[in-house]
């Protein structure tokens, strides 16, 4: 389970650095150039689906992870937990802003409980 965090994380980071980077410069750019950007992200998304998707599979067939279906549905959920440590556990609650952590304290246990075998 923590591999998959890790991995995950790792691929979150990637994604997510791209993602901001696109985003933030979409108010500053045309829209001519949008279409090139959603050329470049959704590729990368899918991409990144897809790896951590055959992730999940391995370690279910290796009793690692309990039985999934619909997988992509995990992969989402895995990467907004993922997403909240990382990047909006402190504006989540601005008048109780989350510590790091804390954060990965939370999403550690939700994650271990929701996918021990």
């Amino acid at each position: 389970i923590a591999f998959i965090c890790l991995l995950s994380l790792s691929a979150s980071r990637k994604f997510f650095s791209r993602k901001a980077s696109s985003s933030f410069s979409c108010k500053f750019l045309n829209e001519g150039i949008l279409e090139e950007l959603s050329e470049i992200y959704w590729p990368q998304k899918l991409a990144y689906f897809e790896k951590l998707g055959a992730y999940l599979r391995l370690y279910m067939e290796n009793g690692q992870v309990r039985k999934l279906t619909n997988i992509p549905s995990h992969v989402l959920f895995l990467t907004n937990t993922l997403t909240w440590w990382a990047m909006n556990s402190n504006l989540s609650i601005p008048n109780e802003p989350v510590p790091r952590d804390t954060a990965k304290d939370i999403c550690m246990g939700i994650i271990k409980r929701s996918y021990q075998p």
